[in-house]
């Protein structure tokens, strides 16, 4: 109340999410779009196809030290349909990502391999 008077008081900690439609659905939600309190948000979260994806673009990044590439495109949604089914283990996705052929040839894992 004090922080923001004109704002909405929350009676309980309900939630549905209405970014289901249009461009949205291309986050791929999957399971409840409703629920109570913030484990069950996070978990709809988790869900979503976009999640796995954006993850294991992100991990690709950092790692190969590139963005995938749009040929890539078909590796990104292996490697994040690999990633769900393996429970969402990050370090099991890292060593993926880290042993496939398009992040070890590409030009600058050559030169981090120099630099070493």
């Amino acid at each position: 109340a004090a922080v923001y008077p004109e704002g909405y008081i929350t009676l309980d900690t309900s939630w549905i999410n209405y970014l289901t439609k249009n461009h949205n659905e291309g986050l791929g939600w999957r399971g409840e779009l409703k629920g109570m309190g913030v484990a069950s948000f996070g978990k709809m979260i988790a869900n979503a196809k976009g999640f796995s994806q954006c993850m294991t673009k992100r991990l690709f990044t950092e790692i190969c030290n590139r963005a995938p590439a749009m040929k890539e495109f078909d590796l990104v949604n292996k490697l994040s349909d690999q990633f769900e089914g393996n429970g969402y283990k990050i370090r099991s996705l890292i060593g993926q990502i880290a042993t496939q052929p398009e992040c070890l040839d590409h030009p600058a894992a050559e030169l981090a391999s120099e630099a070493k």
